[in-house]
């Protein structure tokens, strides 16, 4: 009689832990060279100016008496002034909303990779960038970019290609690209949302377009976008 090739039970638990240990220890070495490069610049003193005049009633100013729009990435901003208005402090608060959002990256890369081997090369990968370590944490939007980044094309690689969306996958893809949009800068609006809408766009192309209903998600999320 041939023995069963067919893992037991055992078997499949200890591959579980193993993996649960893999990006347990992958999250340990991220925060380690978090902390050790975390960082405040003074650029993203002048949001949280704005987002201190906000939280004490003087609206979304520098100055409370100019209406001058001193922000350039209004979803970081909000973000910034919900935490502050819970801390009513900025440095650690920043640190901490940094960090979460880094981890939460993370987390999705490593779930969108799937095995212990392809999360370790990618995170180790992340981690030999200096241009995405610097910005890890500086009080700037990157934290939230790069959440956002992962987000969509963790959904949209991991979809069959040549596959038509239906309406709700198409809901979800251009929800993120707008808030893609809604957290940059105008300085960087041309980067990296750009290719999610690029993206978006074609996933949207390739839908029968003689059914509006596989359109009209677009448009709320693209008019939103726009008027940011």
């Amino acid at each position: 009689m041939i023995p069963s090739a067919a893992p037991t039970a055992p078997d499949l638990v200890s591959d579980a832990s193993l993996t649960r240990l893999v990006r347990a220890s992958l999250l340990l070495l991220f925060s380690y060279v978090f902390l050790a490069n975390a960082w405040m610049g003074d650029d993203a003193y002048i949001t949280y100016r704005v987002v201190w005049n906000f939280v004490h009633g003087y609206g979304l100013t520098f100055n409370p008496d100019e209406r001058v729009q001193a922000y350039t990435h209004p979803l970081w901003m909000l973000v910034m002034s919900a935490s502050h208005f819970v801390t009513r402090e900025f440095f650690f608060t920043g640190t901490f909303v940094s960090w979460a959002f880094d981890v939460a990256t993370v987390i999705v890369l490593m779930r969108w990779a799937r095995t212990a081997p392809r999360a370790a090369v990618l995170v180790f990968w992340l981690l030999t960038s200096k241009a995405f370590v610097d910005y890890t944490d500086s009080g700037l939007e990157n934290p939230l970019s790069y959440f956002l980044i992962a987000l969509f094309y963790a959904q949209y690689l991991n979809r069959p290609w040549g596959l038509t969306p239906d309406t709700r996958e198409l809901r979800r893809l251009f929800l993120l690209g707008s808030l893609a949009v809604m957290y940059e800068s105008a300085f960087r609006r041309s980067a990296s949302s750009s290719a999610a809408a690029i993206s978006s766009g074609f996933l949207a192309f390739t839908t029968n377009a003689s059914r509006p209903s596989a359109w009209a998600p677009a448009i709320p999320c693209c008019c939103s976008a726009t008027a940011v």
